[in-house]
């Protein structure tokens, strides 16, 4: 499986990331430097998943799983047989039918499979994990080990 990977580079301060923590007008002036560049849309890359991804997803993810892209597999496994319960049971009836809608995928799942992927590619960008605060807006801290082509802005 491949994952498609867009990229912007945004150089940010540690009095930024200070600010952004400590009062909502800086988490707000941190946001908008952050989500500024969203609105280009930069070169898509393509990279390999990793075979290795609930390793990531344990070292990044901020809530604990075992299996996160299993989850997702037997989500799409389930939303392919309409008309069944998530245990496979047929509904029988049409008033009773599952629709696409009433099966969801874990959040859960969701979630900690992007912070994985976010770790995992921001390691292979010969970057090096700062902080991981918990509940906040910004996810991961990162550090370049040495300044590159790549990983400057």
């Amino acid at each position: 499986m491949a994952i498609n990977i867009y990229e912007w580079s945004r150089q940010i301060t540690l009095i930024d990331i200070g600010a952004a923590l400590n009062n909502r007008v800086g988490k707000s002036r941190l946001a908008n430097r952050i989500t500024a560049p969203l609105n280009q849309l930069p070169q898509l890359a393509i990279a390999p998943t990793p075979c290795n991804l609930q390793n990531y997803i344990d070292l990044y993810g901020e809530q604990v799983t075992q299996d996160a892209v299993g989850d997702l597999r037997r989500y799409f496994q389930i939303a392919r047989a309409r008309g069944f319960t998530s245990g496979g049971l047929s509904t029988q009836l049409p008033p009773f039918s599952i629709v696409p809608g009433d099966v969801r995928p874990s959040v859960t799942a969701i979630s900690v499979i992007g912070e994985g992927l976010a770790g995992w590619y921001m390691e292979r960008r010969s970057l090096r994990p700062l902080a991981r605060p918990v509940g906040e807006g910004v996810d991961l801290i990162f550090k370049a080990l040495r300044p590159t082509q790549e990983n400057t802005p």
